[in-house]
């Protein structure tokens, strides 16, 4: 689903949380299973199949498909869009080229901090394994 604000459209919840254990997976370099949303309240489902940098791929249980790629960019075949990604440490730029939106990810451990410039707010996300 894509959300409209006065002249932009912009990254949905789900879509945002996937990406959220997309990059935990991609910095700590481990699987997870599932990602906590604050702003939604619940757990979504996302199986990961490797943590190989080169060759990634998701299966978001709540959107109903895959995220593949690797660490500079994932197709999500949900949208049907790419996201590019930019890793240095333990913060990884994004941008989404369905909603044109940029984002900033800060992991820290299983803790995931997103900043979305286009909503100008910060979500907080938890993955577990």
């Amino acid at each position: 689903m894509i959300y409209y604000t006065d002249s932009c459209i912009i990254m949905d919840n789900n879509k945002r949380a996937c990406f959220a254990l997309v990059v935990a997976t991609l910095v700590n370099k481990k699987r997870y299973s599932y990602v906590f949303d604050y702003r939604q309240g619940k757990h979504i489902s996302i199986s990961s199949s490797s943590v190989d940098q080169r060759n990634l791929s998701f299966f978001d249980y709540n959107r109903g498909g895959a995220v593949t790629g690797d660490k500079n960019g994932m197709f999500d075949h949900v949208s049907g869009s790419h996201v590019s990604l930019s890793i240095s440490g333990k913060n990884v730029g994004c941008f989404d080229f369905q909603t044109n939106t940029h984002l900033t990810f800060t992991v820290n451990r299983d803790s995931v901090e997103v900043f979305d410039f286009e909503t100008n707010e910060y979500y907080q996300y938890t993955v577990n394994h």
